[in-house]
């Protein structure tokens, strides 16, 4: 789901290139500019619950991000994992929700070829992890060394409280939106992906939105209860 309204972008998907997003939906970095450009420099809160997705495309977005006029805030209603965790690191002020989880780890991919195309690979590889890392430091006043071991080696967890800790993220706030998220686990095989949320009968990644707070929320459930109908 990708909605664009008067004070939000709601990044509730996967991060994917241009052609995918086209033929199998997702978020592209393309969508992205042209949700942001619609504020016209105004000030905008940027709402994510995704599973992530590319590394170029983030490393796109964020730099979108570092260099907009407004204020951007991003409030991470449910999850932000892989190169969703990266992007927020962008914003003036990221909040979190009091349940839920970021989630960071080295880049990956799958690649064939000879031994010297096999290098050149894990070359490209530390160079993306390195600006990852670069971006990490920054947000969270450690060192690149530490983001390296702390972030960007193994499957790294967290908490709301300890986003904060780590100084992910600015602040803890209560959640007003109730998120129902269905990942698939053959797509996204991430060891913490909590048990209610694994659902091999989806595609890759959804997630409905409910609650009564405020007239999007509902606006934006009812489209997709039109959608679940069809």
């Amino acid at each position: 789901m990708f909605e664009v309204d008067e004070q939000n972008i709601w990044f509730y998907d996967d991060l994917v290139d241009e052609i995918e997003a086209e033929w199998l939906g997702g978020i592209s970095v393309k969508m992205f500019k042209e949700a942001m450009d619609s504020f016209g420099g105004n000030d905008f809160t940027l709402r994510i619950d995704s599973p992530g997705g590319s590394v170029r495309p983030a490393l796109s977005i964020f730099n979108m991000i570092s260099n907009y006029e407004g204020k951007v805030t991003a409030i991470i209603d449910s999850w932000a994992a892989s190169s969703l965790s990266y992007i927020p690191m962008a914003a003036d002020e990221v909040l979190i929700s009091e349940n839920a989880l970021i989630m960071t780890h080295a880049p990956w991919t799958m690649a064939f070829g000879n031994a010297d195309d096999l290098l050149e690979v894990v070359d490209a590889l530390k160079a993306h992890q390195e600006s990852l890392a670069i971006g990490y430091a920054n947000k969270t006043g450690k060192s690149v060394e530490q983001i390296n071991e702390d972030l960007l080696s193994g499957e790294n967890w967290f908490t709301a409280s300890q986003a904060v800790e780590y100084g992910l993220a600015d602040r803890v706030i209560e959640s007003k939106v109730e998120v129902k998220n269905r990942v698939n686990p053959s797509v996204y095989a991430y060891k913490g992906i909590p048990d209610e949320w694994r659902d091999s009968s989806v595609g890759r990644f959804a997630a409905r939105v409910s609650g009564n707070h405020h007239k999007e929320f509902r606006a934006m459930t009812e489209k997709i209860d039109k959608l679940l109908e069809k």
